[in-house]
Order: C-alpha cells, then structure tokens, then sequence
C-alpha cells in the first residue's frame, strides 16, 4: 500500500523527531551553564560550544535523517506506511544507538581528551577520576534522553499512521519490567556510580575547576533527576493512553460494537494488549456475521421448504382437476362431434355446435398447461430437433396472430437436437409468443431464432455465485437503464440451444418480472388470460434440466420490450 498522496489528516510534526534528537545537545547546555554559572566562568559555555554544535548537533542530525526517512516520506504523502510503521517500532532503539555513538565521541572527547590535551589537566588519578566519572554519566544520560523521546514521538506517529491508513504495527518484545530496569540503570544507577567515584577519588576542592567536590556532585545528581524525569514522563504517557484506549475498546464491545479497532502504539505488553483486543474484536464480528448468515440460510432454507411444501400440494391438485377435467371434456367432445356430423351443413345449430368444439378444445390446451404445470405430462423424453419443432410453431402462430404481428424467423445450419417432446416445445413457443403480440396492442414486430452455445464453468460458477443453486429459484435485478433482468434455473456447463423470443412491446418493470413464473399470475384483465403460460413454460425447461434469462425495457424509455431466451441442454451425440 503506498501513501499516495498528502493524507488530510496531518501527521505529528516530525520537528517533534529532530527536538528529540536534539535534546542531547539542550541537556549539555542547561547542565553546562549551570556549572559555569557556579564555578563562576561564564566563558565555559563559549568554550563548550563548538565541540557540541559538531557532536551532538551535526553529527547527530546526520545519522537522524537516515533513522527517519521512511517516516518523513510516509508523513509527506510519498512513501509506504507499513513501511514506515515497521521503521517506527524500531526507532527509538535504533535513534539511541545513534546517539550512544555521538554522545560517547562527544564525551570521550569532552570530559577526557580536550582538557588533558587543550588544558593541560594533570593527569594524576584524582584527576583521572573525576574526567572519567563526568564521562560515564553523560555516556549514559545522553542516549537515555533520546531513546525516551522518540519513543514518545514514535508512539503519536504509529497512531496517525493507523487512524489515517488503518497499518498496524506488529507488537514488539519489549517488557514494561525492561523499561523500568532501564530507567534505573541508567537514570539512577550510572548517577550514583559517578557520585561514588568523585566521593572516593576528588578531593574535596576539585583540580580542575576548583569547586568544592559537593558542588560536583550536586550538578551531577541534577542531570540524572532531569533524564529520570523525562523518562518517568514518556512511560507514564504511554501507559495512561494506552490503557484509556483499552479501556474504551473493551467498553465498546461490552456495549455490542465489535467494530473497534486499537493502534499497536507500544512495543511492550500494552501494545500486544491493543494487539489482543483487535483480535477479539475481529473474531467476534466473524462471529457475529457467521450468526447471521447461518439464520439467513434457515430461514432461506425454510422458505423453501415451505415454497416446495406449497407447489406440491398446489401440483398435487392442479393434476387431479385437470384428469377430472379432461375426462369431462373427452365426454363433451365426443358427444359434440358425434351431433355435429349428425345435421347438415346449412344447419343453424351446426355452427353453435362449432363454438362448443371450440371452448372445449381451448379448455383442453388449458389443462395441457396445468398437467405441465403439476409435471403431470408424460415423462418420455426423446431426442427432438429444436429447430423444427419451432419452425411448425411459427408457421401455426403465422396463421393464428396474422399479418400485425410479422414474425422474422432463423435457425442454425445444424440441426439443435435436445431431450423432449414435440408438443412441450410447441407450448413453450406458442406461450412465449402469444404473451409478446398480448404486450403489443395494435401490432409489431416478432424475433424468434434459434442458437447454439457452450455453456463453460466459469460462466455456470458465475450464476452460481449469484444464488441460483439455492433459493430462491428466481434472481432478479434491476438495470442501470431502468429495466431488469432475470434468472430462472441454472445453467450447467457443456453444449445447450438457446431458443429467444423478443418483442418490441410495453415491457415490464422489477416489481412485475419477480411474479411472472407465480401460477396464476397475470397482468391481463379478467377473462383474458388463466396465468398458467409463463408457469408452464417454467415447469417444462425445469423438467429438462434448462434455464430462462429475461431481460425487459418498460416503456416509454428507448428500446422498450422484453427478450426472453430459453435455455436447454443438447442431446449428447450418438455414442457418447
């Protein structure tokens, strides 16, 4: 991940970094001017400076920019936060061993080198002691200043870095008993051991400076209060914001947000704390979404129990009327033609006679539809050429719908040959059609072709992805131009025909796609349509292991109608 760009949020001012490191030559300052005000040489702090603008300013500084790059690139918009929060756990170490470097050059060369060589200092073992108890403590207060203070900065910089990026730093290895034994060590420990030494070695009035020996010890015990100061405040700091940041976190889960997460600020066991809870956080939302959606897949899967309950029993029905039914009809029929043939052509009761052939012969393709409704219909499926059963049907509906309603017909060099009956096909294309000259009052155009297409997994996978597999059966969705699409079964890979029927008629919004497979749903007025032609067409293509696509365009908008494409797999090709 690249920062990109200047983030809004502005970073803590790497200024903050360069004091810190600076804070070596400040402490220098303050503890020099101290001396030479009591020693009553105000021209020791002139003398002092060039040796610390070259230590503990320059050379210091040098190496800082190396430390701190990643953060300052990160910081101005240009460089990788994970990056620079990995820089970060490890920027104070690295800082105060840059600054044991320079610190212990600039003591060395203080407190020994320069007043043997410059000022002659006699190089006796009273001397000698005192030089090497000064350079002992600045050796150790120096860098101690600096690994707190960045520390400190560090820590401001590691939360911006998460709130502005949301990168986390892996939590360190560093124990709170280390720091503590740090802040003894060095900022009590090494002050003490120089007290000791001067106590032991200078005699009371010193040979270098001529103040009294407790004089001496008292600017020293000020240094190592000073550094123990700061020390105490960088951890108390850490700990009392890190501990508030746990403590809310933890409130907030207790309230039922799991959402928090924390900033890893420390490299001890508070940040493997933050480190901690982000982790319950996030174990408790994959939790919380793994609750839902296993009750989202009971209920789906009870709605569909409950769907499969109710199309049985509707199934179950629907196949005994319409037996009864058509044995009713076979009965009317018969008599009715037995009649007929029985008067004579000019007969005027001949052609009432023919009415009632007529109602009873649309009676039976009703119960036509409601058999393949229930899957009543015979299950004999054999091999049927696509193409020509459809060509037959639109011959007839040629015929039927007359010359308002053309219909432009093709079809495939070869044969498209699946498993089915003659007569389901020609129900599905006499339904589809019949319903698209329904959506075009007055007359237009019918497209009716026939295709064939593999049907890859990648494609199958896909529509699997989106919720065919499971129920609900039908998937719909609505366009971007304002129409919508659907779904209806799925599509398995390997060779299929695709029959489309496309009008140029009304069309349909979402509301209405979702309920055109429902049984008994239409939008016609009563009398006009049963709404069992769409729900037939389903229940055949769900028989023979096919699928339905629609897509559909409402008027008035810009290439209003509706397509329907059928999907139905090939029969495999003899000896296969």
């Amino acid at each position: 991940m690249s920062c990109g760009s200047v983030p809004s949020q502005r970073p803590p001012s790497s200024l903050g970094y360069v004091a810190a490191m600076l804070s070596m030559a400040a402490f220098d300052a303050v503890m020099t001017a101290i001396f030479a005000v009591v020693s009553g040489r105000p021209e020791a702090m002139f003398a002092r400076a060039p040796e610390m603008a070259l230590f503990l300013v320059v050379l210091t500084l040098a190496g800082a920019r190396g430390i701190y790059g990643p953060v300052a690139l990160c910081a101005a918009g240009r460089g990788d936060p994970a990056a620079a929060a990995s820089r970060l756990t490890r920027l104070a170490r690295d800082s105060a061993f840059w600054a044991l470097f320079t610190g212990g050059l600039f003591s060395i060369w203080a407190f020994i080198v320069a007043p043997i060589m410059l000022f002659d200092a006699p190089p006796t073992s009273d001397v000698l002691a005192l030089l090497f108890s000064r350079a002992l403590v600045w050796i150790v207060l120096l860098p101690f200043l600096v690994y707190f203070l960045v520390h400190d900065h560090a820590r401001l910089m590691l939360r911006w870095i998460f709130e502005t990026y949301g990168v986390t730093a892996p939590p360190g290895d560093v124990r709170l008993g280390g720091k503590l034994a740090l802040i003894l060590g060095a900022g009590a420990v090494a002050p003490g051991l120089a007290v000791a030494a001067t106590m032991a070695f200078v005699p009371p009035v010193s040979p270098i400076t001529g103040l009294p020996r407790e004089t001496i010890v008292l600017v020293t015990l000020l240094g190592g209060a000073v550094a123990l100061s700061v020390a105490f405040w960088s951890v108390e700091r850490a700990m009392s914001e890190s501990v508030r940041s746990l403590t809310d976190a933890l409130d907030a889960i207790r309230a039922g947000d799991v959402a928090p997460r924390l900033a890893v600020e420390t490299d001890d066991e508070l940040g493997k704390l933050s480190a901690g809870v982000n982790a319950l956080a996030a174990a408790l939302e994959e939790s919380r979404s793994a609750e839902s959606r296993s009750a989202a897949e009971r209920a789906e899967a009870a709605t569909m129990f409950h769907e499969a309950q109710k199309q049985s029993a509707l199934g179950q029905l629907a196949a005994g009327v319409a037996h009864d039914f058509n044995n009713i009809l076979t009965i009317v029929l018969g008599y009715t033609q037995s009649a007929r043939k029985r008067m004579g052509e000019e007969d005027p009761s001949r052609k009432r006679l023919g009415e009632v052939l007529s109602a009873a012969e649309r009676g039976r393709a009703l119960i036509a539809q409601i058999l393949a409704f229930a899957r009543a219909g015979s299950p004999d499926r054999k091999p049927v050429d696509l193409s020509a059963c459809v060509g037959e049907s639109v011959e007839w509906l040629r015929a039927t719908l007359g010359a308002a309603y053309p219909i432009r017909f093709s079809t495939p060099d070869t044969p498209a040959v699946i498993l089915g009956e003659p007569a389901s096909v020609h129900q599905i294309v006499a339904n589809l059609c019949i319903n698209a000259s329904h959506a075009m009052a007055g007359g237009g155009r019918l497209d009716v072709w026939i295709d064939t297409l593999d049907i890859d997994g990648g494609r199958a996978e896909g529509l699997s992805r989106r919720g065919l597999p499971k129920g609900p059966e039908l998937l719909v969705e609505a366009t971007p131009e304002g129409g919508a699409r659907a779904w209806v079964g799925v599509l398995h890979p390997g060779p299929h025909a695709r029959l489309t029927v496309a009008d140029v008629g009304k069309g349909m919004d979402a509301a209405t796609l979702r309920r055109v497979f429902e049984p008994y749903f239409t939008t016609k007025a009563v009398g006009e349509g049963s709404g069992l032609g769409l729900a037939a067409v389903h229940g055949v293509v769900s028989g023979w292991a096919g699928a339905i696509a629609v897509q559909t365009m409402p008027a008035p908008a810009d290439g209003h109608g509706t397509r329907f494409e059928v999907f139905l797999p090939l029969a495999p090709a003899s000896g296969d």
